[in-house]
């Protein structure tokens, strides 16, 4: 009975440290999914208000403004959790400077259930899916329109990113999805196996 009640402890013991491992290892891929922040992004934006200070003062404030907010919003930790309403927010500031940045060249639009918007969800973790979406979806198009939908469906959260883009090969989304169902990335991208 002595050995039994060890046993229970021990497994009880090793119970509570695989969850508080398992915790550790998710909040450190949201640090990761945080940190990632398209650098390309950030470079091209301050280009853009550089230029933007010599011909059009207001819109270079609203892009200095816009892009100060993303970046606090990207920096701060005090809640590892938002709700959809504040991520869904962020993206729209995002997609705004990006908006300025090809003008006529690109469009969006962000639509979500009233009854999603008060969900709890990582932070930032549709950045990198609409980041891929306007890097690889432009290829050799003129322009290119994205749309963002949040759902609740058969009681799960959803949502769809899509773009008229160049598309995607059937061996790269092969390759992807494979990625995707292994324990551990072997791909050097980061962002969609984070998400």
């Amino acid at each position: 009975g002595a050995c039994y009640n060890e046993m229970l402890d021990s497994l009880k013991h090793q119970i509570a440290a695989n969850r508080e491992l398992a915790e550790t290892v998710a909040y450190a891929q949201v640090k990761q999914l945080e940190s990632q922040f398209n650098s390309h992004f950030l470079f091209n934006t301050l280009d853009n208000i550089r230029f933007m200070c010599k011909i059009d003062g207001d819109m270079a404030e609203f892009m200095t403004l816009s892009l100060s907010e993303l970046l606090r919003y990207n920096t701060s930790n005090a809640n590892e959790k938002v709700t959809v309403e504040e991520d869904l927010k962020h993206i729209g500031t995002y997609l705004d400077i990006i908006k300025v940045r090809f003008g006529e060249r690109f469009d969006y639009e962000i639509r979500a259930e009233e009854e999603i918007l008060e969900c709890l969800m990582p932070k930032l973790l549709l950045q990198p899916v609409i980041e891929n979406s306007i890097k690889y979806g432009f290829g050799d198009r003129e322009s290119l329109s994205l749309r963002v939908h949040g759902f609740f469906e058969d009681g799960v959260l959803r949502f769809v990113c899509q773009d008229n883009g160049v598309g995607i090969s059937p061996e790269l989304l092969e390759r992807i999805c494979h990625n995707l169902t292994l324990p551990e990335n072997e791909s050097p991208h980061l962002g969609l196996y984070n998400v």
